[in-house]
């Protein structure tokens, strides 16, 4: 099961069976992304140029990608998954 990204304004998709998430389109009003609970194995590389928080936490995850561009982030979340490191991501001061 999967989402497609392009589809979320800022509600929540947490508590589902979700495997995949999938950005294909331009997400510019994006703020808020809340995919916890799920069953998320990885990230697809993202680029939300409004995000503000980014929530992932209990999830199957093992890795991040490399490219999770955020330049407007103030919290992000990816605790209780299966993560083993995190690569290089530059957040706002």
């Amino acid at each position: 099961m999967f989402v497609r990204v392009e589809y979320i304004d800022g509600h929540t998709i947490n508590y589902n069976t979700l495997e995949e998430l999938i950005q294909d389109s331009d997400n510019e009003e994006v703020i808020s992304i809340d995919c916890s609970f799920n069953k998320l194995v990885s990230l697809p590389n993202m680029i939300f140029p409004n995000l503000h928080t980014f929530q992932c936490y209990n999830n199957k995850l093992v890795s991040l990608p490399e490219n999770m561009v955020f330049p407007k982030l103030h919290t992000f979340n990816c605790s209780m998954n299966r993560l083993v490191s995190i690569p290089n991501m530059v957040f706002p001061n």
